[in-house]
């Protein structure tokens, strides 16, 4: 089988070392598959790494700096800035050759009496073109993929996450489940790396208990959990400050595991989790207004030629009795302290993970979701 990923795929691990990059590798040994690389998708990757190393690499210095601030000893490193171009030139080089044993098909040029179709469907609005038209480089790929099909003789997966392939989570839209049924099985498209997986491995044996004990320790994914149960209950509660963040409680709801190849195995296992914390949340504060009816402080100083507000009149009158209850008026009001409300918190949530199994022993564990 020849094996196509889109740029958004490599997006999610440039690595290439997680669970689903290191079980499709072992897939494609065992069964002799090829991985195919067109220059546009590796370039696309490339750059977008390139400018993703930038901006990510700018917000880390920042972060530093205050750090260093902060920091009293006289052994911390100042930050150095990655050189872009030389990481990008080791990505591009790592695209083809990704590990040893799997060499891509290199495609130098997209090209095909498909072009005329591409620029008709970005008219007609036509998958994978979105209803603005616009999309034209999806349309061109995934013609040219149809089209690799044809030429290369073989049968071939095209992987990809962007919205224009698909109706929902797990089907095809309508028009590009019927291009692939013109390919009378021939052609196939995933949505995941682990999908396209799932697919090929014979069916599935439930994990026990016993499996779980010798493979899964929650310790090894335990930071990055924590990691994206604060970035999640942030997005819930704007404002708040969630502070000492922890796992409670664990527990295996579910796991499938998957024969990659004679000595390789990929699980899925679905956990679900209490966490705790300690939500912190401050009131609105409402300003008072000292001036009730509309009547502002700058309609008054004007009303007196401006001298209010240069303190010019007031200095001067400022003794005067019948001035006293205007001096309290126009005093800032003292604000009254307000304590913010802490809570001891927990939360449920719901994780999906990855596990690689490699001559009976777990080599790479991956977070795919986690919900509250």
């Amino acid at each position: 089988m020849h094996i196509i990923l889109d740029s958004n795929i490599y997006a999610a691990d440039y690595r290439m070392k997680g669970v689903a990059f290191q079980s499709l590798f072992e897939y494609m040994r065992r069964t002799e598959s090829q991985l195919v690389l067109p220059r546009v998708i590796r370039e696309e990757v490339v750059v977008d790494y390139g400018r993703r190393l930038k901006k990510d690499a700018k917000e880390f210095e920042e972060v530093w700096r205050r750090y260093h601030h902060l920091d009293l000893s006289d052994t911390v490193p100042h930050f150095q800035k990655p050189d872009g171009k030389r990481r990008m030139k080791e990505l591009r080089q790592k695209l083809m050759k990704p590990m040893d044993g799997v060499v891509p098909i290199y495609v130098p040029e997209i090209t095909g009496a498909f072009i005329q179709e591409a620029f008709m469907r970005g008219i007609h609005r036509t998958r994978p073109a979105n209803d603005n038209g616009e999309e034209l480089r999806d349309v061109i790929l995934w013609l040219w993929a149809l089209a690799y099909s044809d030429a290369a003789n073989a049968v071939a997966a095209f992987i990809s996450n962007d919205g224009g392939f698909w109706a929902g989570e797990v089907e095809p839209h309508p028009v590009i489940d019927r291009d692939v049924q013109s390919k009378n099985g021939r052609f196939h498209i995933f949505r995941s790396i682990k999908d396209f997986l799932k697919a090929h491995a014979p069916a599935p044996v439930e994990t026990t208990e016993e499996w779980a004990q010798q493979h899964f320790e929650i310790q090894r994914i335990e930071g990055e959990l924590i990691d994206r149960a604060l970035k999640e209950l942030q997005r819930r509660v704007p404002g708040d400050s969630i502070q000492a963040l922890s796992i409670k409680e664990h527990k295996i709801k579910a796991g499938k595991l998957y024969e990659v190849s004679n000595d390789s195995q990929f699980a899925e296992l679905e956990l679900q989790l209490v966490f705790k914390f300690l939500r912190i949340s401050w009131p609105q504060q409402q300003q008072p207004n000292a001036f009730a009816g509309g009547f502002q402080l700058g309609a008054f100083a004007a009303g007196w030629g401006g001298n209010l507000a240069q303190n010019v009149l007031p200095a001067r009158l400022q003794d005067a009795p019948y001035l006293s209850n205007l001096n309290r008026l126009l005093a800032r009001p003292e604000l009254p302290q307000v304590e913010p409300t802490k809570s001891e918190v927990e939360g449920k949530a719901e994780a999906h993970i990855s596990l690689r199994i490699k001559n009976n022993e777990t080599t790479e564990i991956s977070v795919d979701t986690l919900k509250f």
